[in-house]
């Protein structure tokens, strides 16, 4: 549940990434006025199946729609 700063590298590439809870930027999302009207977490549906075992113990990615009243 902190937030804390990590250096990650991609090939030539150097970047710092911050990890941050969910609750982080559901609060920030919420607190700008949108509304989520979508989540998903997506499992593997191909590959070996230890692969997909690691892929579904965590979720990899995450899927949301968010909508904002128009002004």
């Amino acid at each position: 549940m902190e937030e804390f700063p990590e250096w990650v590298e991609f090939g030539d590439i150097r970047i710092k990434n911050w990890h941050r809870p969910l609750s982080a930027y559901m609060k920030e999302l919420l607190g700008h006025g949108l509304t989520l009207s979508f989540f998903d977490e997506p499992v593997p549906r191909s590959g070996d199946e230890t692969t997909q075992a690691r892929y579904k113990r965590v979720p990899w990615f995450m899927m949301m729609e968010w909508h904002r009243e128009s002004f």
